[in-house]
């Protein structure tokens, strides 16, 4: 198929001025339209993709914008080459950013609107940039943090990447993680396998993106960077920390400055060995940051930093430099989003926008050609961090002239960008266009709020599975490995799909079977679709198995171990294996031999005992 047929295919879905400034984009040079779609040849190859996104780093934290004490080379340099996107806007926390990101649909709409409690897993029917790009050819690698799903099927080795190199969770040392991980030395998950790396974990998934670019640099390929820094704890080699204490930077902030100057370093390596291979004229290189700050440092004079709905919470830098077809060095000062990446990078690999889905994003093309007539448009982001979402909650709605922030508070970022001055008093006509724009968006995206994500149970694909607090649904949930270790007294459901109906066993550990720790419970129980199972605690027993018969369907799971005559807390920790087909009744059981837990030869290390 030619470019120009393929581009028709994409007429139904792109706005006319999009679809006119797509044809002025890849027509250029009158190099396009001779070369086949999907071309290899030097006439006109598809590029290369590398999306970089950094974990808590936000709009102030670089040197190329205003920050007097961090020294970001190689940002610097980017930011110098790149056009910028300059009002560009992601979700305030994590997960939901990265759903977006992903998809370019609003993260509720996907299921993820929060980084735990299961609603940091991305429903099963979305597609993934990954995916569009496999498809038509790319290979594909992610490197560094997901936080999308640790279950099949919602691993990114199942989502399209086909190299997966990450940590568990939403970061190192939390629950879905190797037990006792630190950023030094971590035991890391390749393409579903634990392995022991050596060396801090930034450079350790730089260092492994390095080898993936070089083993794909004669094929088009799509690495996703996402270290897991500035993110804390912040642990960072002390050379890096001291740069800043040297300088005056005080306590965890200094750390916090050590590890993005760490990062900058390894990007700077990255884009360097591209460079090398003689892959950066046509590779394109996509940088920007899953929310606002974590680190208390310089802002750029922005209100609120992560999870916050005013513009420091989500307001972030996005650079895109492609030496063989775009103009550096400009600034794109409408308004964008996270959502506008997906079709905006499709476009770039001319890889058909998918008909059956609706992407809430924009191609970009029209910014990035330099045409004026630019979509007048809203972009809405909110924070839900509950297991329901709540209507106007930590909430923004976004133009290019004015903020409504939960419904009640309006500014005019021109005037204001502090946002300190509510005028929705002063301004009636637009305080009312703008809450009428967020009740229609609310109704198009909650239709699927009273969905569960479910963990499948007793699917071939993955048998033995193992449940996590992490994705408790309840009022506590006990994300990281030191709220483990120290017994946080909680409980919560797991919402599941027994996909077999027949045998399960249900393993429940306080810790994974890694650790060898005995539980101290003196009974344990566990509830599935109206049935349950319960038995006295062996001393010293790191698990206690408890089987069950399930038919198969959505369920909830819950476990309790029973302390001192009460019901103190959930199991954190089960493992869930199906056994075979329903048991005729009266038939004898036979226990099955379990195999042992082992994910790495390493013991499990003691930092969080």
């Amino acid at each position: 198929m030619s470019l120009i047929a393929k581009i028709s295919r994409w007429a139904a879905s792109h706005h006319a001025v999009a679809l006119a400034a797509i044809l002025a984009f890849f027509l250029l040079d009158g190099r396009a339209s001779s070369a086949p779609a999907g071309s290899t040849s030097q006439e006109y190859p598809r590029p290369n993709v590398i999306l970089v996104m950094t974990d808590d780093q936000g709009y102030g934290d670089l040197a190329a914008h205003g920050n007097r004490y961090l020294k970001t080379p190689a940002l610097d340099k980017l930011h110098r080459e790149s056009l910028r996107l300059t009002d560009f806007h992601v979700d305030p926390t994590c997960s939901p950013t990265r759903a977006a990101l992903m998809t370019g649909r609003y993260s509720c709409r996907t299921g993820v609107w929060h980084t735990i409690m299961g609603r940091s897993i991305l429903r099963r029917d979305e597609v993934t940039m990954a995916d569009l790009l496999a498809q038509a050819g790319y290979r594909t690698g992610i490197f560094g943090k997901w936080h999308l799903g640790d279950n099949w099927p919602y691993r990114a080795m199942d989502r399209g990447f086909q190299e997966s190199l990450v940590h568990g969770g939403g970061g190192i040392g939390q629950a879905h993680d190797y037990w006792g991980n630190t950023y030094f030395d971590p035991v890391l998950c390749h393409n579903g396998e634990w392995k022991e790396y050596e060396g801090y974990c930034t450079n350790i998934f730089v260092r492994e993106a390095i080898r993936f670019v070089e083993q794909n640099r004669r094929r088009p390929f799509f690495l996703y960077l996402a270290p897991n820094v500035p993110h804390g704890p912040f642990q960072v080699p002390e050379e890096y920390a001291e740069i800043y204490r040297r300088a005056g930077v005080k306590g965890q902030l200094a750390n916090f400055y050590g590890m993005i100057h760490n990062f900058d370093e390894n990007l700077g390596r990255l884009l360097d060995r591209v460079d090398q291979l003689g892959l950066g004229n046509n590779t394109v290189i996509i940088f920007l940051t899953d929310n606002g700050t974590s680190g208390g440092g310089f802002n750029h004079a922005m209100r609120g930093r992560k999870g916050s709905p005013y513009d420091g919470g989500h307001r972030v830098p996005c650079f895109i430099r492609w030496p063989a077809r775009l103009r550096g060095g400009r600034d794109v000062e409408h308004i964008t989003a996270h959502v506008d990446l997906l079709p905006t990078i499709l476009d770039f690999c001319r890889v058909p926008h998918p008909r059956e889905i609706e992407i809430d994003g924009k191609s970009l093309i029209p910014l990035l050609v330099n045409l004026e007539n630019w979509y007048q448009r809203k972009l809405f982001v909110q924070s839900h961090r509950v297991d329901k979402p709540i209507k106007w909650r930590n909430s923004a709605v976004m133009n290019e002239r004015y903020r409504l922030v939960d419904g009640t508070q309006l500014f005019d970022i021109e005037e204001d960008p502090g946002q300190r001055f509510n005028i929705a008093g002063r301004k009636p006509n637009v305080y009312a266009e703008m809450r009428e724009a967020y009740e229609h968006w609310w109704d198009d995206v909650s239709k699927r709020f009273d969905e569960y994500v479910r963990i499948p149970l007793g699917a071939p694909e993955a048998n033995p599975t193992t449940l996590n607090c992490h994705d408790w649904h309840g009022a506590v949930v006990p994300w990281h490995q030191q709220h483990i270790a120290k017994r946080v007294v909680a409980n919560g459901e797991w919402a599941v799909e027994v996909v077999r109906p027949g045998r399960y066993r249900f393993t429940l550990r306080e810790r994974p079977a890694v650790a060898g720790f005995p539980l101290k419970a003196q009974w344990a129980r566990v509830e599935v679709a109206g049935e349950s199972a319960s038995a006295r605690v062996t001393e010293g027993a790191t698990g206690v198995p408890l089987e069950l018969q399930l038919p198969s369907g959505d369920a909830m799971v819950k476990t309790i171990l029973v302390e001192g005559g009460q019901p103190r807390r959930g199991a954190y920790f089960v493992e869930v294996e199906y056994l075979g087909p329903p048991r005729e009744s009266g038939e004898a059981v036979t226990p099955k031999p379990r195999a042992p837990n082992t994910p790495s030869k390493r013991p499990a290390r003691s930092a969080y005992d």
